[in-house]
């Protein structure tokens, strides 16, 4: 029977991957599609990266990058959490990775990619919400 520092080191590993994933998938170039109107009436479609400053720069759209931000900042907590197993940095992963999925469905558009990065980010969430309670559990069993 596995220990609970065992569920918890495997349940960081799989967030670890799902982060890493994401990260990946908000570099490629065609995660956000915007629709530009130009000054004849073409509506022109043109693919961004999450992490593409100019839409933030220029444009003033904050949610892609948001997104890729708050991304890499799940990577990082969830390798911490390896080191530190408390209930409370659980708790701050979750509300960290709820603001991304926030993020992502702001910046939702066409593409395929921003609609897998959103489906990643609720999976993500449930799974963390899941060890999250089974480590309270734990400690309040104890």
């Amino acid at each position: 029977m596995q220990t609970v520092k065992q569920k918890t080191r495997v349940l960081s590993v799989i967030l670890m991957a799902m982060s890493a994933l994401l990260i990946v998938l908000e570099l490629l170039p065609y995660g956000i599609q915007i629709r530009w109107s130009f000054v004849t009436g073409e509506i022109t479609p043109i693919d961004y990266s999450y992490f593409d400053l100019s839409l933030f720069l220029e444009h003033g759209i904050r949610a892609p990058l948001c997104t890729a931000v708050l991304s890499c900042v799940l990577l990082l907590l969830n390798a911490l959490i390896l080191v530190i197993r408390d209930e409370g940095f659980f708790i701050l992963i979750l509300i960290v990775n709820l603001l991304a999925l926030i993020a992502a469905a702001l910046s939702l558009s066409s593409a395929v990619i921003g609609a897998i990065v959103c489906v990643l980010l609720a999976v993500q969430l449930i799974v963390g919400l899941v060890g999250c309670s089974y480590i309270v559990r734990w400690k309040r069993g104890k």
